[in-house]
């Protein structure tokens, strides 16, 4: 581009800068205004939706990863139960309490209890309590006149509950009450 091709920029002409005269001009213009107001108006709109799109988005996964994060040791934590149920199992049946390795035994289930607490893995209180099928699974009832029908009489397996979530139901033997047959 040659030197005298180059517009020039430092001076405007008077009858650019006057606003338009014909009456089609000026409805286009205002049209074209409209369209343009209209289009921002979208635009913004759209923003708007998506900035609370992103700003719900960035609650839900931070919600999950929190919940996820406070549930991370649920897995590890059933299989270990079985561990503390062989350990006291161990210790039920065995005969001679002043025995040194009762005392370790019992020493390494009080630990276990501890841990377990730690994580805010609790036991499921159940003997003599109403039977709830959200916490206990029933493997048979029995007839009885000393508890009232749908007490728990015995604890088979103890269940625990990992914060307020049931981590593994109690196993219970239910009470019902003495038919007139027998």
């Amino acid at each position: 581009m040659s030197k005298k091709e180059t517009p020039n920029t430092d001076s405007v002409a008077a009858e650019d800068l006057a606003p338009p005269t014909n009456p089609e001009e000026i409805e286009a213009l205002q049209n074209t205004i409209a369209k343009l107001e209209a289009d921002n108006a979208e635009l913004n709109d759209k923003i708007t939706r998506l900035m609370a799109e992103l700003h719900n988005l960035g609650n839900r996964l931070r919600k999950d990863f929190e919940r996820k994060q406070e549930y991370a040791i649920k897995n590890f934590a059933e299989e270990i139960l079985d561990v503390g149920d062989i350990l006291k199992t161990g210790l039920d049946n065995c005969e001679n309490q002043d025995n040194e390795y009762y005392k370790g035994m019992e020493m390494t289930l009080d630990k276990f209890f501890i841990i377990l607490k730690q994580h805010d893995i609790t036991p499921i209180k159940s003997l003599h309590q109403p039977f709830d099928h959200d916490v206990h699974e029933a493997l048979t009832s029995q007839e009885t006149d000393e508890l009232e029908p749908g007490l728990v009489m015995h604890v088979v397996q103890e269940g625990y509950k990992l914060k307020e979530r049931v981590l593994r139901p109690a196993k219970v033997i239910v009470s019902k009450k003495v038919s007139e047959e027998t």
